[in-house]
This record gives C-alpha cells, structure tokens and sequence, in this order.
C-alpha cells in the first residue's frame, strides 16, 4: 500500500466531548469528490458513528469542497460552524505548523511507517499540539498515497533534472521550500 498524503478528519474539540443525549446530523466538509478516498473515509465513518450511537448520531458529508476549501474548513470548525472536516494534513499546518512533520519528503516511507508515527506517542502529542494551536481535535488519520512528481517537459530522475522546471505543490510552506 502506498502512503503519502495524510488525510486528517478535524473536528471542534468540544464536539468530542459532547453528550449523546440529542439526536445530531453532522455536517462534514470534504475536499475531494465522490468515489475518492476521502469519500470512502467519510462514508466508514458515518456508519461508524451511527452504529457507535445506537442511530442517536448521523453524518451527511458536503462533497467537492461544497462547504469551503480545505483551509476554510478548518477555521469554520475552529468558530463552531462547521462540525467536521476531511483534509490533506498539509492544509491543517498552517494553523498547527507541528504537523507539517508529516508533509516533509522522506519521513514516511511505508504504510507501516505512518500507523507507527500517527497511533503512538508521536501521533497523540500531535493531536494535542493540534487542539491547542488550530482549536480542531484530529480524530482520525488516513493514508492516502505517496506523492509523486511529475511534469510534461523531461524525465526526472535526479536533482538535477529539476533544474529549471516549475513545480506546482499545495499551499503549504512546507512542501513549497522542499
């Protein structure tokens, strides 16, 4: 399996820790399309939830960022607008920069790599970091694929080869200085 792009689902704190003494549809934002990982993700976790809630909870998920961009999402969950959030971890860093660890090139290098890193010590404190910078609780993370490089000019197969091309990367201070 291939690992790259960290998906996070980011959700206001406050909404971990609430009763389920009322029924509640949460809207959750996601980025990507229908038929996507992210929609897969977000589907798993609806029926996760409603089965969890013996049915008291629901999702409905806003797809093809219906709901606002990535980064939008989550400082809508950060003010309370939004419930939850589906999103590359790359637009989460620049609320919370300490999980740009995962956007750094060659950190990850395996499927087995990302569950080490993000289910233990190191996944919990920046789960934490996450709250206290962004004000959004990380609640799950997902592994999604490796990025590759590509360009419709010339092979690249060493640094070299990058000389003079013009690499398109997400907003993400990040991936842009690597």
């Amino acid at each position: 399996k291939k690992l790259g792009t960290m998906t996070a689902a980011v959700s206001v704190a406050a909404l971990m820790v609430a009763g389920a003494a009322d029924a509640k549809n949460f809207k959750i934002a996601v980025g990507d399309s229908a038929g996507s990982p992210q929609e897969a993700t977000g589907k798993f976790f609806v029926e996760a939830l409603e089965e969890k809630s013996g049915g008291a909870h629901t999702g409905t998920l806003f797809l093809n960022g219906q709901l606002g961009s990535e980064q939008d999402t989550v400082n809508e969950a950060a003010i309370g607008t939004l419930d939850m959030s589906l999103l590359a971890i790359n637009n989460v860093t620049p609320f919370s920069p300490s999980v740009g660890v995962f956007t750094l090139p060659y950190v990850i290098l395996s499927l087995e790599d990302a569950e080490t890193l993000t289910q233990g010590p190191i996944g919990q404190e920046l789960t934490e970091n996450t709250l206290r910078d962004a004000g959004v609780r990380i609640i799950a993370w997902t592994y999604t694929g490796f990025r590759r490089l590509t360009n419709s000019k010339k092979p690249v197969t060493s640094v070299a080869d990058l000389q003079d091309l013009v690499i398109r990367v997400p907003k993400n201070e990040i991936m842009i200085e690597t």
